[in-house]
């Protein structure tokens, strides 16, 4: 019995594990390209620019050898996979842009996830009218509910999502910086996990969504006791 359980929930502290790393990797680039510079938003169109700021960004922060060296390292990874296993990396990859029935629970987890990223949706595309900069930015609400209609049909357009729903809340940071929102960068956060947690069961066998239900409550208690223990912190109750 006991090496039955230890088996079982092997799949789901790996796929736990793997999902909070690949979260790591994500989060961090996609609020750097999503900070766009104020000139952006003074554009009628501004999240034509993160192309443009992730070539900025390459070209300043990361050395050319380290660009070389992580793409032929993810070259040879592909190569020893299909190696190992008949056309798994072509395979893998395609598994990337599968639907929601890929997963068990899928239709149900879609559901849920339309939900949760309806809401920032619906909070971006529908702020006022941006007044410091005299734009109204109708391509970018547009742009934004597209990629959450997108959601619906693949997982993988949460990523794209959560990139231009970054790009969105960084206007309201200028000019006077450190505006807090906690619960829309919460629910910014949301795409980008379920993207990690996509990209792990493309290039594993698991179909199990448990390892995805548990990091969003954990992402969920994180960032709420975060909040909290910096209103005790400041005597807020009092």
């Amino acid at each position: 019995m006991a090496e039955r359980a230890s088996h079982s929930i092997a799949p789901f502290v790996g796929a736990a594990l793997a999902t909070v790393a690949i979260f790591k990797l994500l989060a961090g680039p996609i609020d750097a390209l999503g900070r766009l510079p104020p000139a952006a938003y003074q554009q009628t169109f501004f999240t034509r620019e993160i192309p443009l700021r992730a070539i900025h960004l390459l070209r300043d922060r990361a050395p050319a050898a380290l660009l070389v060296a992580g793409a032929a390292l993810l070259a040879m990874a592909f190569v020893a996979d299909a190696m190992l296993v008949r056309s798994a990396g072509r395979h893998r990859l395609r598994r990337l842009f599968a639907g929601w029935e890929e997963l068990e629970d899928g239709a149900a987890l879609r559901w849920l996830v339309i939900a949760v990223t309806g809401i920032s949706a619906y909070a971006l595309s529908t702020y006022n009218y941006n007044a410091y900069f005299d734009r109204a930015h109708i391509a970018d609400r547009v742009l934004l509910v597209v990629l959450w209609a997108f959601i619906a049909w693949r997982p993988i357009f949460t990523l794209p999502f959560a990139l231009a729903a970054t790009a969105v809340v960084a206007q309201f940071d200028i000019p006077l910086r450190g505006y807090s929102w906690t619960e829309m960068e919460l629910l910014s956060r949301i795409p980008i996990l379920l993207a990690a947690f996509w990209i792990v069961r493309a290039f594993t066998r698991e179909k199990s969504i448990d390892a995805f239900v548990f990091l969003w409550c954990c992402l969920i208690a994180v960032t709420m006791w975060s909040s909290g223990w910096g209103k005790l912190r400041i005597g807020w109750i009092t």
